[in-house]
């Protein structure tokens, strides 16, 4: 007796049933799992906290984080226009909010000290708390600047009581003299450049190989191998002062070339 067409369907289906018992029904692709976002804090005061610009070097390197490691990043900018040094380093030691955030942070920006050297020189020939720019007093300048490379140093053992080097990336750059260029103008360059500036630029790479911080050289950068070059106006805002989107454009580019240090892949 030859079996039906019914028959034959069964029996089609319970071998169907058995092959893919024995071999396994096929398996959807697991969903990727979203990686999980990093935190950056940026500190120090206005140019990370992007006065007269749509977006500071950190939001433009926060993109920059994103698209090379693959990874959401949320930003805290935690900068203030005008803060000086001093400021920041007690706010380290005393605001628990800002403390949390950095303890959380897997990348920390610092960008500060040109608000504590402009109290000394001022903004103009007439000069600051150490006189006119023609017979500034240096000996006061290198009192302060003691101070400031000596704040550097207690930011930098603060920041490490919150969070390891090993496990951070930690950026802190030397910044552009943004009066070079007047300076240069009025024969006093050569004078004031190293006391008013590269004291304390200069401390900020012998403090960050001391505490596995990474710099980011812009001083170099924007004022010349020699420091005595005017920053390019094609970078700055009216004032002379601050940068444009297309300064904030190249300090973003510079924290990239640093790399990643414990981030990379």
């Amino acid at each position: 007796m030859y079996p039906t067409r019914r028959s034959t369907l069964a029996i089609c289906f319970s071998l169907s049933m058995i092959l893919l018992t024995a071999c396994g029904a096929p398996q959807a692709s697991p969903t990727p799992t979203p990686a999980a976002p990093i935190d950056l804090v940026a500190l120090g005061d206005s140019t990370p906290a992007g006065v007269g610009v749509v977006k500071s070097y950190v939001d433009l390197y926060a993109e920059y984080l994103q698209t090379d490691l693959g990874i959401p990043v949320r930003v805290h900018n935690l900068a203030r226009p005008g803060q000086h040094a001093s400021q920041l380093l007690t706010i380290l030691q005393d605001d628990q909010s800002v403390r949390e955030k950095l303890q959380q942070a897997e990348v920390i920006t610092i960008w500060t000290g040109m608000p504590d050297a402009l109290v000394g020189v001022g903004v103009q020939p007439k000069g600051g708390a150490c006189g006119a720019w023609e017979d500034l007093d240096l000996e006061c300048v290198r009192t302060r600047t003691t101070k400031l490379k000596a704040t550097f140093d207690a930011i930098a053992a603060e920041i490490l009581t919150l969070r390891s080097s090993d496990e951070t990336l930690i950026l802190f750059a030397d910044v552009g003299n943004p009066l070079a260029g007047e300076w240069q103008a009025l024969g006093v360059l050569d004078r004031l450049k190293g006391p008013v500036m590269e004291e304390w630029i200069n401390h900020v790479t012998t403090m960050a190989a001391g505490n596995n911080f990474h710099v980011v050289h812009s001083y170099r950068v924007l004022n010349g191998p020699n420091g005595d070059e005017a920053v390019a106006a094609e970078l700055g805002q009216a004032d002379g002062l601050h940068f444009n989107s297309k300064g904030h454009r190249l300090l973003a580019d510079l924290h990239r070339q640093v790399g990643y240090g414990p981030l990379a892949p």
